[in-house]
């Protein structure tokens, strides 16, 4: 069973039930993120839900002080 909404029917893929979003493979997600990305998604303009990228939030600083030193400076250059 996958994260994609499949038609038992058709087998296919319900893009109208779907939504995509982006990160990397040590991002954090705060433990009720994919509610809130649901509920920002359904409150955005439906003209506009669209045309948003629904990126996870940037965590630069998790364990900031075991990175290297230049990793540092431009974790603190771009928070």
């Amino acid at each position: 069973k996958g994260l994609l909404p499949i038609d038992p029917e058709t087998k296919s893929v319900e893009l109208d039930f779907a939504t995509c979003t982006v990160c990397d493979a040590d991002t954090t997600f705060f433990y009720r993120y994919f509610e809130n990305l649901t509920w920002a998604f359904l409150t955005e303009d439906p003209k506009s839900r669209y045309c948003v990228c629904w990126q996870s939030p940037l965590f630069y600083n998790i364990g900031l002080d075991e990175r290297y030193w230049f990793t540092r400076s431009m974790g603190i250059i771009r928070s």
